[in-house]
């Protein structure tokens, strides 16, 4: 069962309480670097580059369970397309399959921007960028492997 309630302990951003129903995840979030994203805006200042990738993707947090659909992925996050209201800052549960390497990925994710739905914009689609949190080093290795035979993911100013 994919039920999982993660919450960010207020004092210390570096551990995470969860309760979980299924597999066991470490409490200790990744001592990877992360990238600050809360910055971000265009292309000039993502540190990674990103692919195309359109697919399911059950995610949530705080006992709420959304599925939506991946846009695009990068070695240090995705783009999730959905008009449920995620917290900025939240680690949440993110599980999706990437059918051309016949792959499935379950792992911990941090909301770190919002794009809106925009009327003037009816075909950008609104959601949510999540950073990777607690990813293995397995699943690290897969994905930066998938991503480096994936076609670069390209975008005009106008649609950032």
């Amino acid at each position: 069962m994919f039920l999982r309630t993660f919450k960010k302990k207020a004092l210390d951003s570096d551990l995470v309480t969860q309760s979980f129903t299924d597999s066991a995840i470490p409490q200790k979030e990744a001592e990877k670097e992360k990238p600050d994203m809360s910055q971000q805006t265009g292309p000039e200042n993502r540190r990674f580059t990103r692919r195309p990738l359109e697919t399911e993707i059950d995610f949530g947090g705080d006992s709420q369970f959304f599925t939506g659909f991946t846009k695009n992925i990068s070695a240090g996050g995705l783009f999730v397309a959905t008009h449920e209201d995620l917290e900025m800052g939240s680690i949440i549960r993110i599980k999706f399959g990437i059918t051309a390497i016949s792959r499935e990925f379950d792992f911990a994710a941090e909301v770190r921007w919002h794009r809106p739905y925009r009327e003037t914009q009816p075909d950008v689609p609104a959601g949510y960028g999540v950073c990777f949190v607690n990813i293995s080093e397995e699943d690290q290795a897969v994905l930066n492997q998938y991503l480096q035979t994936a076609e670069t993911l390209f975008f005009d100013d106008e649609d950032l």
